[in-house]
């Protein structure tokens, strides 16, 4: 596969720690990817998992997949048939996801942000706490490994990528520059040697023990720690090579041909499969997705489900590459908020505190209990407004006296199941205080 030409490198704020990765000892020990996807912006489930056709001027219709295991109906859009009339149309349908991965998938329906505001919204959804500053759930993940990866926590690019200072960040935007870094005796595109062989490692090992000289010399704990990561981080070019050269492969599925129209879904994808790699090359824990194209306050329908349909087929490929791979996957997929379901004067959509969230898992992993859609929402026809509906907590039924959906609460749960919540960092630094909705994962 050709390289995508339009990702560039972030600047001198993303970093790059490499450090000795542990292969796992048994399967056992082994935790799953974790990425989460931020449809930056504000999505509308209305157009997608959360369907109300009659918020539309486009038409599309409401399909539904054959009944889950678990005895569930998930309802969608179905855009990409005949019936959708929409600019750039790639004739993507929603039935091809939701078909198959219905069983992988917990749709989370009626999800109330208590906010309007880009800032806030984000920081809720990535972190569970609406003041920006806290760590996303991907983050704490990757710093709550029990050995240093060499790109424990992949960050996309743009978005909230927030780590509190828990893990390093790695942006890799940019493949040429990490070319460079994997080759440090090298120059050029063929990677020329600068040094002989006998020089190079002369070089290298008089390095090591000035740098070694300095540590046991060092009497401060910070220094010295600071001194030691810098020696691992001289370690890790092998592996970068290494990961280079699979990427440089390119992937196991099929992407459809590039057009000016499908940039969102190789955008998407790639970002994902910089992370599927890494976790393949024992380097990365988890990451974050950003597909910030979402809000559309003019003219949403001539981008917003075109938008839509390149985020869920990018999804869609990134599940197949992981399985393809091996590699055990949960994708956690939300947005800042929703959007309105009446259009303004400029024939677009403005930003709504009700949305959706979707997870899924990879084929063999039972992380949660998939095949399931928890949570409603109601459409109210005359106020022209969708509305959250509160549930029991702990039956997760619809309950007049009970409780919203909300993201603080959802992250609780997720800390639970990621098996972050008694680290310093989720315990103490960054505590979430919600009510915990661990009965959404089951």
């Amino acid at each position: 596969m050709k390289r995508r030409d339009f990702l560039g490198l972030v600047g001198a704020g993303s970093a790059l720690t490499l450090l000795p990765s542990r292969l796992f000892a048994t399967e056992a020990e082994r935790r799953p990817l974790w990425i989460q996807v931020a449809a930056g912006g504000g999505w509308d489930p209305s157009a997608l998992c959360d369907p109300y056709p009659q918020t539309y001027s486009t038409i599309f219709g409401v399909g539904e997949t054959s009944e889950t295991g678990a005895g569930h109906r998930i309802r969608y859009a179905d855009l990409g048939g005949a019936a959708a009339d929409f600019d750039g149309n790639q004739g993507y349908e929603f039935a091809e996801f939701f078909d198959s991965h219905a069983e992988k998938l917990l749709v989370m329906n009626g999800v109330y942000t208590a906010s309007a505001s880009h800032l806030s919204g984000a920081s809720l959804a990535a972190s569970g706490r609406l003041q920006a500053g806290y760590p996303t759930l991907a983050a704490l993940i990757a710093a709550s490994e029990k050995e240093g990866r060499p790109m424990a926590f992949l960050a996309g690019s743009g978005g909230y990528g927030q780590t509190g200072g828990v893990v390093p960040a790695t942006r890799l935007s940019d493949m040429r520059y990490l070319d460079e870094l994997a080759h440090l005796n090298g120059y050029g595109a063929a990677h020329e040697a600068i040094y002989g062989e006998d020089e190079y490692a002369a070089l290298v090992a008089a390095r090591e023990a000035r740098l070694n000289r300095l540590i046991a010399r060092e009497s401060r704990p910070s220094v010295q720690k600071s001194l030691e990561m810098f020696s691992r981080s001289r370690t890790g070019h092998t592996q970068l090579t290494d990961f280079k050269a699979v990427y440089d492969a390119g992937p196991l599925v099929s992407l459809p041909p590039k057009n000016n129209n499908n940039g969102l879904l190789y955008s998407v994808f790639d970002q994902g499969f910089k992370a599927i790699i890494g976790y393949s090359q024992g380097m990365t824990a988890a990451a974050t997705l950003n597909a910030g194209v979402f809000d559309t306050h003019d003219e949403h329908d001539r981008s917003h489900l075109l938008s839509l349909q390149g985020l869920i087929q990018g999804l869609d490929l990134l599940i197949q590459e992981a399985e393809a791979r091996g590699v055990p996957a949960v994708f956690l997929v939300n947005s800042e908020f929703g959007r309105t379901a009446s259009y303004n004067v400029s024939a677009g959509k403005d930003h709504w505190p009700v949305t959706s969230w979707m997870m899924l898992q990879t084929t063999g992993l039972e992380l949660f209990s998939a095949g399931r859609v928890v949570g409603a929402s109601t459409y109210d026809a005359a106020a022209h407004q969708v509305l959250p509906q509160a549930l029991a907590p702990d039956s997760l039924e619809v309950l007049e006296e009970g409780e919203w959906l909300y993201p603080g609460g959802l992250h609780v749960a997720l800390r639970q199941l990621a098996q972050v919540e008694d680290t310093v960092w989720a315990d103490h630094e960054f505590p979430l205080k919600d009510t915990d909705w661990s009965a959404v994962f089951g």
